[in-house]
C-alpha cells in the first residue's frame, strides 16, 4: 500500500505537455526551468523523494532536486531496469540503492508519449525509511527479500543488504550490471535453519513465514 499510492503519479504527470515540449527541444533553458519547477512542486505535494525526466538515452533533463548538490540533472540512468521497461512502453518498477544519492528507494517509471511514440521516461523515487522505522518501533522482526535473496528492507538496519545464502555467479553478474545495491558487500546473514519454518539469528529463534508480493518482482 505504501508503494502503490505512488504508482499512478508518474503515469498522470507524464501527460503534462511541458514534458513533451522539453523532450522535443532539450536544450532550451526556459523549458528546462519550467519542468524543473513543475517536478519540484509535484514532489513537495506528493511527498515522493524524487521526480525526474529522462530522454530516450537515459540522460536526465530535469529533476525535482535540480537545486541540490546531488541533482539528478545530467546523470544517465539508462542502465537501470525501470528505465528500459518504460522506454519499451511499460511501467518499470525497481528497488535499489541510488547511484547518485546512495540512498535506497523504490523506483516507478512511465513512458512519456507523443502521438503514441515514446519520447522519454518520467520516474519517481520513493524512499521507505519511515516505513522501516515503523516496523522497528512495532517490535516486529520483518524483512523484504528480493529475487536474488538480498534483504532489501527490514525492521533491523543491521540486516539490510545482507543475503539469505551465498549469491550465485549469475545473481552477482545481474546485480553488478544494474548496480542495484551499488557497493554494498552483500554478505550472508549468520542464519541457522532449525527446520523449514524455524531459524536462529542473533541469538534468537524465529518462526519463518514467506509471502510473495504479486504487484512487484
Amino acid at each position: 500500500a505504501e508503494l502503490q499510492r505512488f504508482a499512478s503519479l508518474p503515469a498522470v504527470l507524464a501527460e503534462h505537455p511541458a514534458l513533451r515540449k522539453l523532450l522535443a527541444d532539450p536544450g532550451k533553458p526556459t523549458r528546462i526551468a519550467e519542468v524543473n519547477d513543475l517536478l519540484e512542486r509535484m514532489r513537495q505535494r506528493s511527498d515522493a523523494a524524487m521526480l525526474y525526466l529522462m530522454d530516450p538515452t537515459g540522460k536526465t533533463l530535469a529533476a525535482s532536486n535540480w537545486r541540490g548538490a546531488d541533482s539528478f540533472v545530467g546523470q544517465n540512468y539508462g542502465f537501470r531496469p525501470y528505465f528500459r521497461v518504460a522506454l519499451a512502453g511499460g511501467s518499470g518498477m525497481f528497488f535499489g540503492v541510488g547511484v547518485t544519492t546512495r540512498v535506497p528507494g523504490f523506483f516507478i517509471a512511465h513512458p512519456v508519449l507523443d502521438d503514441g511514440r515514446v519520447v522519454g521516461v518520467l520516474a519517481v523515487k520513493v524512499e521507505l525509511d519511515v516505513l522501516e522505522s515503523t516496523w522497528a518501533e512495532s517490535g516486529e522482526s520483518l524483512m523484504v527479500v528480493d529475487q536474488h535473496g538480498v534483504v532489501a528492507l527490514s525492521s533491523n538496519a543491521a540486516w539490510n543488504f545482507a543475503t539469505l545464502t551465498l549469491l550465485t555467479a549469475e545473481s552477482r553478474r545481474q546485480l553488478q550490471e544494474t548496480r542495484q545495491y551499488f557497493t554494498e558487500r552483500l554478505a550472508p546473514l549468520p542464519l541457522q535453519w532449525l527446520d523449514e519454518q524455524r531459524v536462529a539469528l542473533d541469538g534468537r529463534q524465529f518462526v519463518v513465514q514467506q509471502r510473495q508480493l504479486q504487484w512487484i518482482d
